[in-house]
């Protein structure tokens, strides 16, 4: 909705996702399968329980979908960077999850939405929330011109409030 909400279209649009691919990066991909939206993953960990086989065989053969390594140049190609926490918010603060958490955060800091990997680019900026600033996100990056951040959790919303009441009208 938001990136219709700024375009005007899906015709023409890329989005990079970047981070963890889990349920985010499966429901991006459905989604610009199904509008034909261009979707550049940049994804180096699989959250393994979110991956679905199907899914992305029918993406890749859409021609929609495209893994990529380089943040850089997915952004230098994007209308759109979507990014995500690293670690479940559910398990942040958790001790037994430490060495997990720092893992992560070792292997996507060089993925970090900055200044840095935007070299210069300028695409609108999304995030689902809650985020970790200093993390999946440079803090900086999430109060700029080009974040839809808090767009995009109205949007949210609305959207959730309208599928509840097409629910409960069936």
């Amino acid at each position: 909705m938001t990136v219709y909400e700024i375009s005007g279209t899906f015709t023409g649009i890329t989005i990079t996702y970047v981070g963890i691919h889990n349920n985010v990066a499966n429901s991006l991909t459905a989604g610009c399968t199904t509008l034909g939206i261009k979707l550049l993953l940049v994804t180096p960990i699989i959250n393994t329980p979110s991956w679905d086989e199907e899914l992305m065989r029918t993406a890749y053969a859409s021609g929609h979908v495209e893994n990529l390594n380089n943040l850089s140049e997915a952004v230098s190609r994007s209308n759109f960077v979507y990014t995500d926490t690293w670690v479940d918010m559910e398990f942040f603060r958790e001790s037994h999850y430490q060495d997990e958490k720092n893992r992560r955060i070792e292997q996507m800091l060089p993925f970090q939405l900055n200044r840095k990997t935007l070299q210069g680019h300028s695409p609108y900026i999304m995030h689902d929330m809650p985020i970790h600033p200093g993390y999946e996100i440079e803090e900086e990056l999430i109060e700029t011109d080009r974040s839809v951040i808090y767009q995009q959790a109205e949007n949210r919303m609305h959207v959730q409030k309208s599928l509840l009441l097409y629910l409960l009208a069936q």
